[in-house]
């Protein structure tokens, strides 16, 4: 399962394990341990999405993940996603500025674009 040491503290999972106590989530930190390195991992998501280890702050993805627990009746592991989307939440608050994820880009996996095909202009009459 790992503990808290293994998991990098400006990841955010390591984020939401350092404020803890401040988030008031009724929630227990090993499960929410298990499920994000080791449960959620292991779901292909939409679009053959896989939830990347020590989390995710970006909305689409925990988006996918939300929906794909309610999709297949996991309601015990809802709340648990519920914390990741109150991180992405916090972060977008102004003023609000959280030591453990120093550039939410940063703390998130490179994403994988897929490139549009372009679009000729069309000559005007």
């Amino acid at each position: 399962m790992g503990t808290t040491r293994s998991i990098p503290r400006d990841s955010p999972l390591g984020c939401l394990l350092s404020y803890w106590s401040k988030f008031k989530f009724g929630l227990k930190k090993k499960k929410l341990i298990l499920y994000c390195n080791t449960i959620w991992v292991k779901y292909k998501l939409d679009d053959e999405y896989i939830w990347p280890k020590h989390g995710s702050i970006y909305y689409s993805d925990i988006l996918r993940l939300g929906l794909f627990c309610k999709r297949e009746g996991k309601w015990e592991e809802i709340p648990y996603v519920q914390a990741f989307m109150a991180l992405y939440w916090i972060t977008l608050l102004p003023g609000i500025r959280m030591p453990c994820i120093r550039d939410p880009h940063l703390a998130a996996p490179h994403r994988k674009f897929i490139s549009l095909p372009r679009v000729s202009s069309v000559p005007q009459s």
